[in-house]
């Protein structure tokens, strides 16, 4: 296989992965309850409280590896591993910060092993309504590296840009469906 077909499967990959966004375990989140009043192990678990628009999604969310893994070995089964981490943070005010910190993405293809690597910050803004956002990069500094039979090469990092992208979102865990495909995150 050609290096350059290699590498336009990988550059697929990534905008695959990079629409969709690391399945680290997400810390539980602090009991609300009083300290004077102990749960019996007869009371039923709360339900994640359903919030929506704005208000679900201000704060900094960790995208899930294994899901993203998952969804991407249902398109190619080539597809190997996901590590590192990537994180968006929405702000009250409608901006928006991705933060890719030492994400892989590990495939073969006819045997040969490939990586996709992204490092850095990339920023931009965000409108939602209480069942869709709109998202749109306009400061992408994020390195993205592309490795594939012994030679790697920088690849352009594009902006994510999505209009109407429906989204689900409580209080621990955020999806996004995007033309691309689902990606899921939980809240850090």
């Amino acid at each position: 296989m050609k290096l350059s077909t290699l590498l336009a499967a990988s550059a697929t990959t990534v905008a695959l992965a990079l629409s969709g966004c690391s399945s680290e375990e997400s810390e539980p989140h602090p009991s609300t309850e009083s300290s004077d009043k102990a749960k019996t192990s007869d009371e039923p678990l709360a339900e994640p409280k359903e919030l929506t628009g704005r208000e679900c999604l201000t704060g900094s969310w960790l995208a899930d590896n294994k899901f993203l893994l998952a969804r991407m070995k249902e398109i190619a089964d080539e597809m190997k591993d996901v590590t590192g981490e990537v994180v968006v943070t929405f702000g009250a005010d409608g901006s928006m910060r991705t933060t890719y910190d030492k994400w892989h993405i590990t495939a073969v293809t006819q045997g040969m092993p490939s990586t996709i690597e992204r490092n850095g910050d990339d920023k931009g803004t965000f409108t939602a309504s209480d069942t869709s956002i709109n998202l749109k990069e306009d400061r992408v500094t994020s390195t993205l590296k592309v490795t594939a039979g012994g030679h790697s090469m920088a690849v352009p990092a594009n902006p994510v840009v999505y209009t109407n992208a429906a989204f689900v979102c409580n209080e621990s865990t955020l999806t996004i469906t995007t033309p691309d495909g689902p990606m899921r995150m939980t809240r850090r």
